[in-house]
């Protein structure tokens, strides 16, 4: 005899005792596997509400998700004290929820095309935003998020989250975060146009692939024209590939032909690629993102880069860190001209500026 048990009740090592088929009929997880929480995020992300279990493994209570405010315990990694913090549950359900309302939402209007409900959008993606004070625990919350392997539909959630954290950053008006928002959730529409197996293929894409996709800003632009809403989100679907130097695509266009959202959906959504888990590699440490993003200054809008550039590390000061040494530490302190390579407080007391140390760096935070 099996248990069926609530999937928000489940424990971490707990054995599934029935396969757990979604929807379409793809198999999530098969009898026998142990549940972690990267399965568990995944089978929220499909909508799977219960689950059969082993009957030794019926939990008394949840214990998935700890509940307890980082406040308690000072000397904690920022990083892993924001999945404790007791907001981080409801910030979970309703990043999952939001993932699966804008696939069903946007499929619904790709495939017939009607008129957009852009408020309706909006929605869910403000409500998150708005259950978060903090615009440095959104992005703690966003790095503790990468179990998601989706690389649509939660990619669009992120990015629109990105952006309104810059638009934030930047001190924008609320009709302009909102209009950012919608840039960022609809900036990849035109992936819609794309062949499955290119969007989901597990590693490198060929030169004639990556061709391919190269269309998909003019066919989300394509897709947007005729709908009633602002210019500049059309726009960022057009334009988030281009880079000031003209060196992006798809019509090479340099910083003076750019408009401002669409350089502000551009580096979110070279933030969140690089940093997300994808099926054939590990997201990277955001301190390895944000060196790169660096290293390629010239194509992103300058101030607008250092502006999220200094905010996005700063929200990582007090993380637990690991270096190339296999030293362990913790961010100490963010250096203003150099912040890809912050100070690092090591286990003996020890500081090492990493500024002064480029041959060492930060293999992951924890």
């Amino acid at each position: 005899m099996v248990n069926i048990i609530p999937i928000d009740e489940a424990q971490v090592d707990m054995i599934i005792a029935r396969d757990i088929v979604s929807s379409q009929g793809q198999v999530l997880a098969k009898r026998g596997t142990v549940l972690d929480e990267q399965l568990w995020m995944h089978l929220q992300f499909y909508g799977i509400d219960q689950i059969a279990v082993e009957p030794e493994d019926v939990p008394s209570a949840p214990i998935l998700l700890d509940i307890l405010d980082n406040s308690e315990n000072t000397k904690e990694s920022v990083v892993s004290g924001v999945r404790k913090k007791a907001i981080f549950k409801d910030f979970k359900q309703a990043y999952v929820n939001e993932v699966n309302n804008l696939k069903s939402s946007l499929s619904d209007f790709i495939k017939r095309r009607e008129p957009m409900e852009k408020e309706a959008l909006l929605k869910d993606t403000k409500e998150l935003f708005a259950q978060v004070h903090d615009t440095s625990d959104i992005m703690m919350m966003l790095y503790n998020m990468r179990q998601i392997d989706d690389v649509t539909y939660a990619h669009s959630v992120n990015v629109s989250l990105v952006c309104r954290v810059i638009g934030t950053w930047l001190q924008y008006p609320e009709e302009d975060l909102d209009t950012l928002t919608l840039c960022g959730l609809l900036h990849d529409v035109g992936k819609s146009e794309i062949p499955m197996e290119i969007i989901k293929k597990p590693g490198p894409l060929t030169d004639d692939e990556f061709t391919v996709i190269q269309n998909h800003p003019v066919y989300g632009h394509k897709i947007l024209k005729e709908q009633k809403v602002d210019k500049r989100v059309k726009l960022s679907a057009l334009q988030h590939h281009e880079r000031c130097n003209g060196r992006g695509y798809p019509y090479g266009l340099t910083i003076e032909e750019l408009d401002s959202f669409s350089l502000i959906v551009a580096i979110a959504d070279v933030y969140d690629a690089m940093t997300a888990n994808r099926c054939y590699r590990d997201g990277l440490c955001p301190f390895d993102v944000i060196a790169s993003m660096e290293d390629m200054g010239e194509g992103f809008h300058p101030y607008f880069l250092k502006v999220f550039l200094q905010n996005t590390a700063s929200a990582y000061l007090g993380a637990d860190a690991e270096l190339t040494t296999g030293d362990t530490g913790r961010v100490h302190e963010i250096n203003p001209d150099n912040v890809a390579y912050p100070k690092i407080q090591l286990e003996n007391g020890d500081i090492i500026d990493l500024s002064e140390n480029k041959n060492i760096f930060i293999e992951k935070i924890f």
